[in-house]
């Protein structure tokens, strides 16, 4: 069965990250792509991803 992952990201209007990613049934990863706004300066941004029973978050760090 597949699982849908929710994702959020701590900084949407620089970030933005899918609402969801479905992994594949047999799978244990899925891919994203993430457009990234302007950047002057060094940022970290927080993304989680959240399924039923479990939460997990990455922070990235993001240069100019």
């Amino acid at each position: 069965m597949d699982t849908v992952v929710t994702l959020s990201s701590a900084d949407p209007s620089r970030v933005p990250v899918p609402a969801t990613v479905t992994i594949p049934a047999g799978s244990q990863s899925a891919t994203v792509s993430v457009p990234l706004g302007t950047f002057t300066i060094t940022k970290f941004v927080r993304i989680t991803a959240t399924k039923p029973g479990s939460s997990l978050y990455r922070t990235l760090k993001i240069a100019p």
